[in-house]
């Protein structure tokens, strides 16, 4: 599979840790909303070119699955309609175990079209000759519920990581909590900003797809993560 998948891309050029993308991905012409996310987990800040990949930016970010994620990661050749085409995957994601997975972002009423929907199941066709996995997120599987408000409530907390020791010292006022809830460990810890960093850190966990409160059950994170630990 390696070799039938660089025989098939064009590889992006690496200097240190920056990544340069197959394609020019923030350019400065058209009405198309566009800038650069501060990636942690990426360690650079990572271009997008609409609201909606910003968006999926963050769900990337808070996967316990996904590592790291670069965009525009490279382009491919294919045939479609008895034509040789090229295309660029919006991201590639390293997943927990090594593996990668291709994502396209799209509005959903754009996916759905029908010429589209024949393109990207082409394009789906043509990864999984490859033995890489391909998803097309859209905009409602993206911002449906009350994941996105909880991901923007916690993003500010990422900027400042614990060191390994303030790790254990964080949580360790709420080891002795029989039913541990925001409202209990905001009365512990002194501030409800300082449950929302060890959520934002991955010290606790919830449910975020449903609306953060006093009574959002917590629990003090103590598994490694997995592949199947995304939030799309």
């Amino acid at each position: 599979m390696q070799n039938k998948l660089h025989a098939a891309v064009r590889p992006t050029a690496r200097q240190g840790t920056h990544h340069i993308p197959a394609r020019e991905v923030v350019r400065p012409t058209g009405g198309i909303f566009r800038g650069r996310f501060p990636s942690r987990k990426s360690g650079r800040t990572v271009a997008f070119e609409s609201l909606i990949e910003r968006d999926a930016l963050l769900l990337f970010e808070f996967s316990r699955g996904v590592v790291s994620y670069r965009e525009q990661p490279y382009s491919i050749y294919y045939s479609f309609e008895e034509k040789t085409r090229k295309y660029t995957p919006d991201f590639e994601l390293t997943l927990a175990s090594g593996s990668v997975l291709l994502i396209e972002v799209k509005p959903e009423e754009k996916a759905l079209a029908p010429d589209e929907e024949r393109w990207l199941r082409r394009i789906g066709e043509h990864f999984s000759e490859l033995g890489v996995p391909f998803r097309v997120l859209t905009d409602t599987q993206i911002r449906g519920g009350a994941l996105l408000p909880n991901l923007n409530t916690l993003f500010p907390y990422l900027t400042k990581p614990l060191s390994g020791l303030q790790r254990r010292l964080s949580v360790a006022p709420l080891l002795d909590e029989q039913l541990l809830t925001v409202g209990h460990a905001r009365a512990r810890l002194g501030s409800t900003a300082a449950v929302w960093q060890l959520l934002a850190q991955d010290l606790l966990t919830c449910d975020l797809r449903q609306p953060l409160s006093e009574s959002t059950a917590l629990i003090i994170q103590n598994r490694e993560p997995s592949d199947e630990e995304l939030y799309f």
